[in-house]
C-alpha cells in the first residue's frame, strides 16, 4: 500500500484494527475471531517474538487468518533498553540499528500493507524509529504512542510537542495507547488541536467497562479526527464486534488538516505564521551556532547539554551538512534551522522548520 492509497482509504472509511498486546499460541484462531467480529486491519504480532522463525510464523498465521478480507500490517516495537537521550544507556545509533534491522527484515520477508511503530513511550525514540524505518522501506508509517496518566510521555514531552514533531517527519497517522477510553479521549482531544495527520486509538478495557459501553466512545473518537479505533489491552473480539456495530454508521470526520509551523522543545512551543514570523508573545528560540563544530560527537555533547537545560526550542545554525543533519536528527523535539540551500534540503528531510533569511525573529 502506498501513502496516497492509505490516505484515500482513511478519507472514506473508519478502520477497525486488531492487535495483540501479549504472546499467544493461538494467533490464527484469535485473528479469526477478530475477522468474524468485523476487524479489517490486522497488525501481525511479530514484535512479541525474538527469533526470526517465530516472527515469520506469526506473520504467516496472521495472513492466513486475514483470508484476503483484511489488510495485514507489519509492526516494530522499541527495544527494552532506553537511549542515552531518553535516560538510558543505549546509543542513538545502536537504537536506530535495532529498529532498522527489524524493519528491513519484515519488509523483505513479511511485508505488510502498513508499518506500525508500536507502543513507543518516549518522543525521542519514536522520532529515531521513524528515521530508521524510512531508510529501509516506503510503506505508510503509523506511530502508536503510549502516554502516561499525566498526559505526558515517559521522557516528559507533552501531547502538543509530540504531535507536531512526529507529523513533521511525514508519517501517515499518529495514535495513542491508554489504559482506558476516558484517558484516550482526553489525549485525543488535545492531539486533534495540532494534528495535520489522521489519528487513531487503542484504549484498554480498564475497570468494569463492558463491550457495549466501550464501543459507545466510537462517535467521540471519530469526531476528533480518529480514523482507526482498535481494541486495546484487556479487550477481546467481543469488544471488536461492538465497535464494528458503531463504526459501520460513521464516516470519517476529515476537516482540512492545517500545516503547523512550530518549533517544539519538551514543553515549550514557538509558533510561526506562514512567512515564518513568530506569532504573538511567543517563546523565544535559542540559537545554537554549530559553525565551529566539526565532529558528530561534539553535536551529541550539545544535545546532552540541551537536555540538561530542559530541552528549550532551538534553532541550529550551520552550513556543514553532516553536522546539521546530526543536530536535527538527535534533538528529541522539532528544531528550526538556518543554513544555506543544501542545508535546508537536509533539514527538510529530517522534519526541521526552515528559518533561513529571517531577520529579527529572535
Amino acid at each position: 500500500m502506498t501513502k496516497e492509497q492509505f490516505k484515500q482509504i482513511t478519507k472514506s472509511n473508519v478502520l477497525l484494527p486488531a492487535a495483540f498486546f501479549e504472546r499467544t499460541e493461538h494467533i490464527y484462531q484469535t485473528f479469526g475471531a477478530f475477522l468474524d467480529s468485523g476487524a479489517n486491519f490486522f497488525i501481525a504480532p511479530t514484535y512479541l517474538y525474538s527469533k526470526e522463525a517465530e516472527k515469520l510464523e506469526a506473520f504467516r498465521q496472521t495472513e492466513n487468518a486475514a483470508k484476503e478480507h483484511a489488510f495485514v500490517c507489519s509492526a516494530v516495537a522499541p527495544p527494552k533498553e532506553r537511549t542515552v537521550f531518553s535516560g538510558g544507556t543505549l546509543s542513538v545509533d545502536g537504537f536506530c540499528k535495532i529498529i532498522k534491522n527489524e524493519a528491513a527484515f519484515l519488509y523483505e520477508n513479511a511485508p505488510g500493507a502498513v508499518m506500525f511503530l508500536f507502543g513507543f513511550q518516549t518522543l525521542a525514540e519514536a522520532k529515531y524509529a521513524v528515521y530508521a524505518v524510512k531508510e529501509v522501506c516506503d510503506l505508510p508509517i503509523c506511530v502508536l504512542l503510549d502516554f502516561q496518566n499525566n498526559l505526558h510521555l515517559a521522557d516528559g514531552f507533552n501531547i502538543a510537542s509530540s504531535v507536531i514533531t512526529l507529523q513533521s517527519l511525514g508519517i501517515s497517522a499518529l495514535g495513542v495507547m491508554a489504559e482506558d477510553c476516558d484517558l484516550a479521549l482526553d489525549i485525543l482531544l488535545e492531539m486533534k488541536e495540532f494534528a495535520s495527520v489522521p489519528l487513531f486509538v487503542f484504549p484498554g478495557a480498564g475497570g468494569f467497562i463492558n463491550p457495549t459501553e466501550y464501543a459507545q466512545y466510537a462517535q467521540d473518537f471519530v469526531n476528533n479526527k480518529c480514523v482507526m479505533f482498535g481494541a486495546g489491552k484487556g479487550a477481546d473480539a467481543r469488544f471488536t464486534a461492538q465497535i464494528a456495530k458503531e463504526l459501520w454508521q460513521l464516516e470519517p470526520f476529515m476537516p482540512d488538516f492545517p500545516t503547523v509551523n512550530a518549533v517544539c522543545g519538551k514543553n515549550q512551543i514557538c509558533f510561526f505564521d506562514f512567512e515564518n514570523r513568530t506569532i504573538g508573545k511567543n517563546t523565544k528560540l535559542i540559537e545554537i551556532d554549530l559553525e565551529k563544530v566539526s565532529k558528530l560527537s561534539e553535536v551529541d555533547f550539545v544535545i546532552e547539554k540541551l537536555i540538561q537545560a530542559g530541552l528549550p526550542p532551538v534553532c541550529f545554525l550551520s552550513k556543514e551538512i553532516d553536522i546539521l543533519e546530526r543536530a536535527v536528527f538527535a534533538y528529541p523535539g522539532r528544531a528550526a534551522v538556518k543554513s544555506d540551500e543544501y542545508g535546508e534540503i537536509t533539514a527538510k528531510e529530517y522534519g526541521a522548520l526552515i528559518l533561513s533569511g529571517q531577520e529579527g525573529d529572535f
